[in-house]
């Protein structure tokens, strides 16, 4: 199985003031995305639910596992929201 940022203790969700939107980051100082300037990866990931499995956190010495894997049922509350609005 692969490591999530859902259970990395190093994760951590920062806002950005210079785009206005939050972002989330390794405090370990890691970058999670080669797409992104800083190596941050954008919230609406989270929001939607994807796996969040980035190479970055496969091979880090500074992942500390927070419990057992998320359910993919449980992750992100984007789909949830479009369905409390009908």
């Amino acid at each position: 199985m692969k490591r999530q940022l859902y259970q990395c203790q190093q994760a951590k969700a920062i806002y950005d003031y210079k785009i206005e939107e939050c972002r989330i980051t390794c405090v370990a100082g890691h970058r999670l995305f080669s797409g992104s300037m800083d190596g941050t990866v954008n919230i609406r990931c989270l929001r939607r639910g994807e796996p969040l499995e980035y190479q970055a956190c496969q091979t880090c010495e500074s992942y500390d596992c927070n419990g057992a894997p998320i359910p993919k049922s449980e992750r992100g509350w984007y789909n949830l929201e479009k369905t409390e609005a009908k």
